[in-house]
């Protein structure tokens, strides 16, 4: 969890300059970083443990309708990493490393309504989902001849899903806005599971939690 959540500070430094100086103005698009915990349910096999990662969405507004803002998102996660020592080895470098992976492009139109500082938002949304499990050997064979460690894909599965979210945010008075969010998406057929020979498929639930801090990009007057 700690490197997510560096990488996620590191971002939203740089972000500042993305806020308008004075003699700047705002523009209709916003750019939001954000960190996000998922929550595998049942049924998400291999990916049954909590993910963490790191993502964006770029909003546009619509001063014709304030209310609707098309939006995109991209996100990834990591579902935990399983670390064995190679069979055979007695050195504690000689590691092969599990890990499972998910990368999400996801697109929609965010109804939203303003109180006051805050935003209270909901969107349906749909997109592409990535899931993959990715292999890691960490021997000192590939860093004598490579310089770097062995690295396969096992397994890749790429679905159409789709998704509900709702959020609140609250503007700072400084030009971003604090952004928290809730969502749930499902991801047909992308479990696979075999019993007694058979392949069976079933769909992929998630819910998961964001938060982050969007700005909105500046340009000159």
């Amino acid at each position: 969890m700690q490197r997510p959540v560096f990488i996620f500070l590191l971002i939203l430094f740089f972000s500042g300059s993305l806020m308008a100086r004075p003699r700047e103005r705002l523009s209709n698009w916003a750019i939001g970083p954000h960190m996000t915990i998922s929550f595998p349910q049942s049924k998400f096999a291999n990916y049954s443990k909590n993910g963490e990662g790191l993502g964006a969405k770029i909003l546009y507004r619509w001063e014709a309708v304030p209310f609707i803002t098309p939006r995109f998102d991209i996100t990834y996660l990591s579902f935990g990493e399983k670390r064995t020592t190679i069979p055979g080895s007695y050195s504690l470098y000689n590691i092969i490393s599990t890990r499972n992976e998910s990368f999400q492009l996801t697109a929609g139109l965010q109804f939203s309504q303003k109180i006051g500082r805050f935003t209270l938002y909901a969107e349906p949304m749909g997109g592409v989902f990535n899931f993959r499990t990715v292999v890691t050997i960490d021997d000192d064979y590939y860093y004598y001849y490579y310089g770097t460690p062995y690295t396969e894909t096992k397994e890749s599965r790429t679905k159409l899903g789709w998704g509900v979210n709702g959020g609140l945010m609250f503007d700072l008075g400084l030009g971003p806005h604090l952004d928290f969010q809730l969502s749930y998406q499902t991801i047909p057929d992308v479990v696979k599971t075999i019993v007694e020979d058979k392949t069976i498929y079933n769909d992929a639930k998630d819910i998961s939690v964001s938060i982050g801090v969007v700005f909105f990009l500046k340009v000159k007057r």
